[in-house]
C-alpha cells in the first residue's frame, strides 16, 4: 500500500510551474511530458501540475488550443488564404478565356 504525502505548495512555486510547462509546451514538448519533468523537479504527482496548468488562466490562450496546435492552425489558415486567392486567379482567367472564345 502506497503512503500519499501531501505537502502545501506556494502560489508563486505552482505559477513558476505553470509557466515552465507552458514554455516547455511552446518548444514542442506534450502536455503531460513537461508536467512529469515539472512535477520530478517539485517533488509532486504529474497529474497535480497538470491541474494547476488546466485551472490557470493562460495569457495566450487560443481559446483552449495549445499554442503548437494554434500555430498549425495560423499555418494552414494562410495556406487556406493563399490556395483561395490563386483559385480566385484561375477562375478570372478561365472566365476571361471563356469571353474571348465567345467573341
Amino acid at each position: 500500500m502506497s503512503v500519499r504525502r501531501y505537502r502545501l505548495v506556494s502560489e508563486d512555486v505552482r505559477a513558476a510551474a505553470v509557466a515552465r510547462c507552458r514554455d516547455m509546451i511552446a518548444v514542442g514538448s506534450s502536455q503531460t511530458a513537461a508536467c512529469r519533468i515539472v512535477a520530478a523537479g517539485l517533488g509532486v504527482h504529474y497529474n497535480t501540475v497538470r491541474n494547476w496548468v488546466r485551472d490557470s488562466p493562460d495569457p495566450d490562450a487560443h481559446n483552449g488550443v495549445s499554442p503548437r496546435l494554434a500555430a498549425e492552425l495560423a499555418k494552414a489558415r494562410a495556406e487556406l488564404h493563399a490556395a483561395l486567392g490563386l483559385n480566385r486567379e484561375l477562375m478570372t482567367m478561365l472566365h476571361d478565356r471563356e469571353r474571348a472564345v465567345q467573341r
